[in-house]
């Protein structure tokens, strides 16, 4: 990443993720195909595989997945819309994980491409594209590199932190997650740091207080 450019700070962290993981299982194992296997029969194995993985499966090695997942795939993405991104972890512990995010060049022609094709749907214009077709009638195509790689990646990171949080958080929600999601920059980022960290210690040990569930548990507090 370049030092001297603006960063994004993407923390997640991974409350509770059984049901996630139960229904993609579910869902997973019902898919196949088993004509020999009365569909009664592959709920009940199915559910049965679901509950077993999501006892595996704690939110702490879904969070490993994640980062690594994330870190990867997000530049294809954002490729595809015209965006060239780095993204890397930076932390992770437990379910807590956090990525640092830049945007290096806005590619003009693909934006301007997305522009077009929402002006013939009738759509109503972005911020983003009616800055660009600005820019680009400003300047002219001489300038274009200097505003791909200079100008428009700082603009669009900063406009990227405000939306960027909430649109993932309600991603984990609709795949069953119970999380949180928050995109700050670099100046907000350290406060935000330790106070989550604090969070989720204090959280952890009110659970660790709890105890052992069921009959040995009730034991061992009378004890």
């Amino acid at each position: 990443m370049d030092d001297s450019r603006p960063v994004l700070y993407i923390n997640v962290y991974l409350k509770d993720v059984k049901e996630a993981v139960k229904s993609q299982v579910e869902e997973k194992m019902m898919e196949k195909d088993k004509p020999l296997v009365p569909k009664r029969l592959r709920a009940r194995v199915a559910k049965g595989a679901a509950k077993l993985a999501s006892d595996l499966m704690t939110a702490a090695k879904l969070a490993e997945t994640m980062s690594s997942k994330m870190s990867e795939e997000m530049p294809q993405k954002m490729l595809t819309k015209g965006l060239t991104v780095q993204v890397e972890e930076v932390y992770r512990e437990g379910a807590y994980f956090v990525l640092q995010m830049q945007v290096l060049k806005v590619d003009t022609v693909i934006l301007a491409e997305a522009a077009s094709i929402k002006d013939e749907e009738g759509e109503q214009e972005s911020w983003l594209e009616s800055a660009l077709k600005y820019c680009l009638k400003l300047i002219g195509s001489k300038n274009k590199d200097s505003l791909e790689t200079k100008y428009l990646p700082d603009i669009v990171q900063s406009k990227m932190q405000s939306t960027m949080g909430e649109m993932m958080t309600k991603e984990l929600a609709e795949k069953k997650m119970e999380a949180e999601a928050e995109v700050l920059p670099e100046a907000k980022q350290a406060r935000f740091f330790y106070s989550m960290l604090k969070q989720i210690k204090e959280a952890e040990a009110a659970e660790k207080a709890k105890g052992p569930k069921g009959p040995l548990g009730a034991i061992k507090k009378k004890k």
